[in-house]
């Protein structure tokens, strides 16, 4: 085993065991209960069309990628997907800025990063 692939191992070892939850992963009407860790969470306000300031929160994910199934299929995250926290809170991939993708590989191809806001009834 190189000093790479230990490496790797362990980084992979440390997100599974570190702040790890059960999520419910949803597409369409299909869902699928997985384990999960999660990344940065972070709160930013920006200016409404209104005016009025809003307050965001974003939640990064990291998602073994052979743990989203659905209808028999291995899928890759996107945004309309939906994820649900163990505290119930809803999550909506997204883009955490304009020229950046929602869901990136990450950790030597082991897991999906998954870049999410909080989101809001209306």
């Amino acid at each position: 085993m190189t000093l790479a692939t230990r490496a790797v191992t362990a980084h992979r070892r440390n997100i599974l065991t570190d702040s790890q939850q059960t999520i419910t992963y949803k597409r369409g009407s299909e869902s699928v209960s997985i384990t999960s860790a999660i990344g940065n969470e972070v709160t930013y306000e920006v200016d409404g069309p209104d005016g009025l300031m809003s307050q965001i929160i974003s939640m990064d994910w990291f998602i073994p990628k052979d743990a989203i199934v659905i209808n028999g299929e291995e899928v890759e995250p996107k945004m309309n997907d939906q994820i649900t926290a163990s505290d119930g809170k809803r999550y909506e991939p997204m883009r955490p800025a304009q020229n950046m993708p929602a869901v990136v590989s990450h950790c030597n191809n082991e897991f999906w990063l998954v870049h999410s806001k909080l989101w809001v009834d209306a």
